[in-house]
């Protein structure tokens, strides 16, 4: 719901939803100017060629043609990726200025428990904290780290004496040199062990706020990381990747050191994003000194903090609301970087839990944007008509991630691969494909989704094969004894509950169809509902047979954490809730971790990404591409390869042009 205005957002009356739904494809009377009440109309009429996809229009007088707007379409190419990439890349008005301020209603599907980034993030936290909260270093659109809160941060490479004297510097293999930091001079590569790239020095920049005013200090940073030591702290996603750092310091006001114990792939990574706390809100020493305080009563203190909602961030916007409706963000004052502090003055994420009730909100303008629409919704002739009145646009985006199935391997039969690859075999994904999505989703192969680096081009997602499956469930031991049209072995019934999250939408569509696919292999599928935040406890308590859920990946994550069998057993950390066991899995995820050349590096993913595929662990799904509808005259939709692939605090009012 947008409050355009040139100067304070505050000066004018925002107008209501039923006001702004009644006036969307109107032009406005009022001009855009200082203190002006800010219009309440979006966009202006179509020509009808729009609702058939086309905006390449050109005049007998010479005027240039508007871009034609991509295929509604999963891209076939390099060329094609790239044009769904441009900012508002299916707008028929692209490149129109934004206004600075208003307010933008974005949908959101589930709210998070909290949002406090040490106890776990959710797609849904992280989609808050992108905004409300800020890292040492963030990934750009493409998933680049660029500098953050940090102004500067040097990597370093270690040099071990037999002497035991450690020297920090920057080794040069041409030369066989080792020169060392701060005017040391030289060493030999060949008179001590080299580590490259564990240390790492940041320099943070000046006039970092939190919320409330106090100073971001560097004891805030190695106050956060210590609390990764603390066993009682719910921070078992990320605690396996900090217990990596042995030496953490300050050298300045504005400096500290963090140096890791050996050479890992992601340290970069893990610096970047090392969740940032505010030391005096969170550390109960601090905030109740002068009483003896042991872990548990630290850590019960940071997990059940009333911060972790209403919560004191140090992104470019604070959080002003967070209840049941969704959670309101306010564009921060105290933000040091003019460039990145956001287009909206406020940015509102309002909760619908299921996505035709979000096209219904979008129509009726309680919604700005809506970006997890139906595929049924999004090609829908209502939404031809809507394009074509000028009241919204719909988009698509790129989504790196992927919806599966997880066997539990700790349960038979899905200790057996025979079993999991019969399954897998059992259904027809491409129909699946191509009758609910519309041929707007991409079949995965392995643990990496499609158009990644480590995704293997010529690996073929898991064929429809009946026969086959009936041949491998055999093999297994499971046949049909007792005549009752399902299988059994040894007095056990194939027979097992696939849980799924409440509410409708594709998971219970495609555990319907499967539940029909597996029956005439006499394979019985029970489906099981439940609420998002008990289908992840009971996923990870090792507590189901199937699960249906879905990954968001980043542009490398470490895959160890969810596929290395230390993180198998149950309350291990990490996220192998598969459980799966593979001393060659094993063995590549470490040599990957080690090497920190990047084409290198990439070759052992795609290894990683054939073994698992070879494996099952899970029922590899489908990438959907993202189904974006909204309001005519929201602009700066652009992707980024980061859930929910765009970034909120872009999005803006275009300025209207009489």
């Amino acid at each position: 719901m947008p409050t355009l205005t040139a100067s304070s957002p505050s000066a004018a009356r925002e107008p209501t939803r039923r006001e702004f739904a009644a006036t969307r494809g109107r032009a406005s009377p009022h001009a855009l100017r200082r203190g002006a009440r800010p219009p309440r109309v979006v966009g202006v009429l179509l020509a009808l060629a729009c609702a058939c996809g086309r905006t390449d229009e050109s005049s007998s007088d010479g005027a240039v043609a508007r871009p034609q707007r991509p295929p509604y379409a999963v891209p076939r190419d390099a060329a094609e990726r790239e044009r769904l990439r441009e900012v508002d890349a299916f707008h028929p008005e692209r490149g129109a200025s934004t206004l600075d301020g208003g307010t933008v209603v974005v949908h959101t599907e589930a709210l998070p428990k909290h949002l406090n980034p040490l106890l776990g993030s959710t797609v849904h936290t992280r989609r808050i904290l992108q905004d409300a909260h800020a890292t040492l270093q963030a990934r750009d659109a493409r998933g680049e780290w660029r500098p953050q809160l940090a102004r500067a941060v040097r990597v370093l490479d270690r040099l071990t004496l037999p002497s035991g004297v450690v020297l920090h510097g920057r080794a040069d293999e041409s030369s066989g040199d080792f020169e060392v930091d701060g005017g040391g001079g030289k060493a030999r590569l060949s008179d001590g062990a080299l580590s490259r790239g564990v240390l790492h020095e940041v320099e943070l920049h000046v006039g970092l706020v939190w919320h409330d005013g106090a100073p971001l200090v560097v004891e805030d940073i190695l106050f956060s990381l210590a609390l990764h030591a603390n066993k009682e702290v719910r921070c078992d996603e990320s605690r396996w990747q900090y217990e990596r750092i042995v030496s953490s310091r300050k050298i300045d006001e504005r400096t500290l050191r963090l140096e890791f114990r050996d050479p890992y792939f992601q340290s970069t990574a893990a610096v970047a994003e090392l969740p940032i706390l505010p030391r005096h809100i969170y550390d109960l020493d601090l905030v109740e000194p002068g009483v003896a305080h042991d872990d548990a009563a630290r850590a019960r203190f940071v997990n059940e903090h009333p911060r972790n909602r209403e919560w004191i961030g140090l992104g470019p916007y604070r959080v002003a609301r967070f209840d049941s409706e969704g959670i309101e963000l306010r564009r921060f004052e105290g933000w040091f970087d003019p460039a990145t502090r956001g287009k909206a003055e406020i940015l509102r994420w309002r909760l619908v839990a299921d996505a035709g009730a979000a096209w219904r909100a979008l129509q009726a303008g309680d919604l700005d944007l809506a970006a997890a629409l139906a595929t049924d919704d999004f090609l829908s002739t209502e939404a031809e008509r809507l394009e074509a009145e000028g009241r919204i646009v719909r988009s698509l985006l790129e989504a790196p991630g992927y919806w599966y199935v997880a066997w539990n391997q700790l349960r038979p039969p899905f200790d057996d691969a025979r079993v999991r690859r019969a399954l897998g075999l059992a259904v027809d994904l491409d129909a699946f494909v191509a009758s609910y999505y519309k041929g707007l989703a991409q079949r995965v192969t392995g643990p990496y989704p499609p158009g990644s680096p480590f995704c293997p081009e010529d690996l073929a997602p898991l064929a429809h094969d009946p026969a086959r499956a009936a041949v491998l469930l055999a093999e297994a031991g499971w046949r049909d004894l007792d005549g009752d049209s399902v299988r059994d072995k040894q007095g056990a019934r194939l027979s097992f509950e696939l849980l799924v999250q409440a509410g409708g939408g594709p998971a219970a569509a495609f555990a319907a169809y499967y539940q029909e696919a597996l029956r005439p292999l006499g394979v019985e599928l029970r489906v099981g509902t439940l609420e998002l935040a008990q289908l992840v406890a009971r996923r990870n308590s090792r507590d189901y047979d199937a699960v249906l859920l879905a990954w968001a990946v980043s542009p490398e994550p470490d895959p160890a954490q969810t596929w290395h069998s230390r993180h198998a057993d149950k309350g291990s950390g990490g996220s192998n809730f598969a459980a799966l066991r593979d001393s060659e899995v094993d063995r590549v995820l470490e040599a990957g971790a080690a090497e920190l050349d990047a084409p290198l590096r990439a070759q052992h993913w795609r290894a990683l990404h054939r073994r698992i595929a070879e494996l099952q662990p899970y029922l590899f799904g489908v990438a959907p591409l993202r189904k974006v509808a909204a309001a005519r005259g929201l602009r700066g939709l652009r992707w980024q390869a980061l859930d929910p692939n765009f970034r909120a605090r872009e999005l803006g009012w275009a300025v209207r042009r009489d």
